[in-house]
């Protein structure tokens, strides 16, 4: 019984340390990476992706703008560094 206790704690912690936080950025015109804003941070790449989209849309750059998601994304030596970009 204990064996099966300590396993299921195991896989808790285990899920939870691999927990996939995704972080949108919006690029208003694509040809201008420097300039971009957060989309804000999400739970699915599908959330991030809706979001980013709808910044898009509200500032009425669909055509001349663009998105990425990152995946668990931090700071690393002044750099924002993410374990995937995808759109």
């Amino acid at each position: 019984m204990r064996a099966l206790a300590a396993i299921a704690v195991l896989a808790f912690v285990f899920t939870y340390l691999q927990s996939e936080e995704w972080t949108g950025y919006v690029y208003p015109d694509k040809t201008n990476l420097s300039r971009y804003v957060k989309s804000g941070t999400f739970d699915s790449l599908e959330n991030c992706r809706w979001s980013s989209i709808q910044v898009l849309k509200a500032g009425n750059n669909q055509l001349s703008g663009d998105y990425e998601c990152g995946l668990n994304c931090e700071i690393k030596s002044g750099l924002n560094v993410c374990k995937e970009t995808t759109r």
